[in-house]
């Protein structure tokens, strides 16, 4: 039988020179716990550029932090 339930996904891609470093992924379904994940796709160029790349991955979580208070108080 098929169960389908409704939810937001949030995807952020984080590249340096037009080339893909992590892709971020957070869903956030209507009911139950929300997950997230980060892949990293390139460990040289991350390393290279790790403060920028951290950094865009705290602001994806700082949205997806957003996203779920909004949710919240709905």
């Amino acid at each position: 039988m098929l169960k389908l339930t409704k939810g937001v996904t949030l995807t952020g891609a984080i590249t340096i020179d037009d080339k893909l470093v992590i892709n971020v992924t957070a869903t956030i379904p209507e009911s139950g716990s929300p997950s997230s994940n980060k892949v990293i796709f390139d460990t040289d160029l991350y390393l290279a550029n790790q403060v920028e790349c951290d950094s865009d991955v705290a602001a994806f979580e700082d949205a997806l932090n957003k996203e779920l208070k909004e949710r919240v108080s709905e």
